[in-house]
């Protein structure tokens, strides 16, 4: 980050750099999610590959998690006084 850069700057240059890599991420686990849930499709017992309980769930529980992980972390370089951070290094 550049000193004198302000807080919307740096909140939107972590949504992309975050943005990037949740969208990596789902692409490569919703290819392995597909084979793999065929190869364990044995091991649901009741429960359908493609059921829509199942997937509203892992969506749901994937969104707060990620959440998480991009307001902490944007929350706290937000936060962070350019002159401290220099000094710290």
């Amino acid at each position: 980050m550049a000193l004198g850069a302000e807080r919307r700057a740096i909140v939107t240059q972590l949504a992309r750099t975050t943005g990037l890599r949740i969208a990596a991420g789902v692409a490569a686990g919703g290819a392995l999610a597909m084979i793999t849930g065929r190869l364990m499709h044995s091991l649901l017992y009741g429960v359908t590959f493609h059921s829509p309980a199942v997937v509203l769930a892992t969506l749901v529980t994937l969104l707060g998690v990620l959440a998480l992980a991009f307001v902490i972390p944007a929350a706290r370089a937000a936060s962070v006084d350019p002159a401290e951070a220099i000094r710290e290094e």
